[in-house]
């Protein structure tokens, strides 16, 4: 942990900040407290937002991968089936995620973000543009407008106004990793900074 993600006596640590809000664009009732159906009904808010039946292909193979997010990274030991868990105990079943080395909720976390592009490229040209990833970011996963902008001009490395799914998966990588609360990848899911 570096300086600038040292947590002052009052604040969470950047890890818990960025998880808590990750694991919020799953609560739509936000009642704090989630199940696997969650996740799964994510996929269907997204769906939505970028006009795709709920029986589409694509909207399938989210709700079946996010169903995967929670058995691989949230209820690996089925703990919290039946019961559902509180964000923070999604926080620190993620902290137990990547702090162990190739997890195999690793591999689906890939997935999602692919899935997440493919929903987004909707004229199918191999590039999201700035509206293309910040609608569904902002219905389906429940983030603000700003931080979704920030995210996109962010992995918008060419300036050009369009992501590939390479650079999607680059700041979700980054966004899994970063201990830098001033970098737009700690955003991905909403301000974890104040100016």
């Amino acid at each position: 942990m570096n300086a600038l993600s040292t947590p002052s006596a009052h604040e969470p640590d950047l890890f818990t900040r960025k998880f808590r809000l990750w694991a919020s664009c799953f609560d739509a009732d936000r009642d704090f407290h989630l199940t696997r159906d969650d996740f799964a009904r994510t996929a269907d808010r997204w769906s939505a937002a970028v006009g795709l039946p709920g029986d589409a292909g694509l909207t399938v193979q989210m709700r079946d991968t996010l169903r995967k997010v929670w058995d691989t990274a949230v209820s690996p030991d089925s703990r919290y089936d039946n019961s559902g868990a509180s964000i923070d105990e999604v926080v620190d079943s993620m902290r137990q995620v990547l702090t162990t080395p190739d997890h195999p909720a690793t591999a689906t976390f890939v997935d999602f973000a692919g899935l997440c592009f493919l929903m987004c490229d909707r004229d199918g040209d191999g590039y999201i543009s700035e509206a293309e990833f910040v609608t569904p970011w902002h219905h389906g996963l429940l983030v603000a407008r700003e931080p979704a902008i920030a995210a996109f001009r962010y992995a918008d490395t060419k300036g050009d106004g369009r992501i590939s799914a390479e650079d999607l998966l680059r700041v979700s990588i980054e966004f899994l990793s970063t201990d830098d609360p001033t970098s737009p990848a700690a955003s991905l899911v909403g301000r974890v900074h104040h100016h």
